[in-house]
C-alpha cells in the first residue's frame, strides 16, 4: 500500500510539472504568433529543449554512477517493521534499492538540466561562421572569442554546480553509515569511500584546471579582471600563469586520484590544498609584484601598444 501511495504522488508531480511546461510553451508560442516573431520562439525552444536533454541525461549519468556507486558499499539496508506488538527488521530487496537510486538521479537530474545562461549563447555557438580575423595575442579566430568561448564559460558553470551538488550529497549520504564516521582517534574512512571521494575530488580539480585556462582564454576580450583592461603585464605574465595554474592543477587532479585510491591519504591532501591555495594565491601575488616593479609612467608605455590594439577593434 505504502509503495503504490508513493507511486500516486509522484505521478501527481510529475503530471503537474509537465502540465505546468506545457501552459508555459503555449502561452508563448501564442505571443510570438502574434508578434509575427515565431521562428524566434522556435529556435529559442529548439536550443532549450537541446540543452535540457543533453545537460538531463549527462547529470542522470554522473548521479547515478556515484549513487551506485554509494549503494554497493552498503551491504544491506534493514528497516524496522511492526508485526503487531513485535518489531522486526527486514531488509530491503535490492531492486528496491537500485530503483531508489535511479529516482533520487532522475530527480537531481531535472534539477541541474536548467541552462546556465541565455539560449542564444547556445544558439549563438552552434550557428556562427569563422571570422577570418585572429586575436593578435591567442592566435585564434576572433569568433572563438565571441561565440564559443562564453558558450564553454556556462559550460564550466553548470559542470561545476553538478559536480559540487552531487558531491555535497554523497558526503552527507556516506556519513550516514560506517563508511565515514568521527572516532576518538580521528575520522574513520573505510577503503571503498575513500576512493570514491578521491574520484569526486579529482573530477573537482580536473574542473578547476578547466575554469584556470578559461580564465587565460578570455584574459583578451574580459582584461585581467573586470577593470583592469588587456595589457602587458596580462600578455607576458597572466596568461602564462592562468596555463601554468591549469597543467599543473591537472597533474594535481591526478596526484589526487592516485594517492587516494591507494591509500595516500597524506599525499592527497597536500596536493589537493596546494592546487586550490597556489593557483589564486599566485593570481594574487603576482599582479601586485610586478606593479611594484615599474612606475606608473613606464607601466603606461608598455601598455599604450595594447591600447592602440584595444581601439581597432571598437
Amino acid at each position: 500500500m505504502r509503495r503504490w501511495s508513493v507511486l500516486l504522488l509522484v505521478a501527481i508531480a510529475l503530471t503537474l510539472l509537465v502540465g505546468h511546461w506545457a501552459s508555459m510553451v503555449y502561452a508563448n508560442w501564442q505571443w510570438y504568433a502574434a508578434m509575427g516573431a515565431l521562428p524566434v520562439y522556435r529556435s529559442e525552444l529548439m536550443h532549450e529543449v537541446a540543452w535540457r536533454g543533453a545537460a538531463g541525461l549527462a547529470a542522470f549519468v554522473f548521479a547515478f554512477l556515484n549513487l551506485y556507486g554509494l549503494r554497493r558499499s552498503i551491504v544491506s539496508l534493514v528497516l524496522p517493521r511492526r508485526l503487531g506488538n513485535i518489531e522486526i527488521g527486514e531488509a530491503v530487496p535490492g531492486p528496491m534499492l537500485l530503483a531508489v537510486v535511479a529516482g533520487a538521479a532522475a530527480v537531481l537530474a531535472i534539477l541541474l538540466s536548467a541552462p546556465a545562461g541565455d539560449w542564444t549563447t547556445i544558439a549563438f555557438a552552434r550557428i556562427a561562421e569563422p571570422f577570418h580575423e585572429m586575436d593578435p595575442y591567442l592566435d585564434r579566430d576572433l569568433s572563438y572569442l565571441v561565440a564559443w568561448l562564453p558558450f564553454e564559460l556556462e559550460l564550466h558553470d553548470w559542470a561545476t554546480l553538478v559536480v559540487v551538488a552531487v558531491g555535497a550529497m554523497i558526503v552527507a549520504l556516506y556519513a550516514l553509515t560506517p563508511s565515514l564516521r568521527l572516532r576518538r582517534g580521528g575520522l574513520y574512512v573505510s577503503a571503498y569511500c575513500r576512493r570514491h571521494l578521491a574520484t569526486l575530488a579529482a573530477i573537482g580539480l580536473l574542473l578547476v584546471a578547466w575554469g584556470a585556462r578559461l580564465d587565460g582564454l578570455s584574459a583578451t576580450s574580459l582584461g585581467t579582471d573586470a577593470t583592469h583592461p588587456f595589457g602587458a603585464y596580462a600578455f607576458r605574465a597572466g596568461i602564462a600563469l592562468m596555463t601554468w595554474t591549469s597543467l599543473l592543477t591537472g597533474v594535481a587532479a591526478f596526484l589526487v586520484f592516485w594517492a587516494g585510491w591507494n591509500g595516500h591519504a597524506r599525499i592527497a591532501a597536500s596536493a589537493g590544498l596546494a592546487a586550490c591555495l597556489g593557483g589564486p594565491l599566485l593570481a594574487f601575488v603576482v599582479p601586485r609584484m610586478a606593479d611594484r616593479s615599474m612606475t606608473d609612467a613606464e607601466r603606461a608605455g608598455q601598455d599604450r601598444p595594447f591600447a592602440a590594439t584595444r581601439r581597432q577593434y571598437m
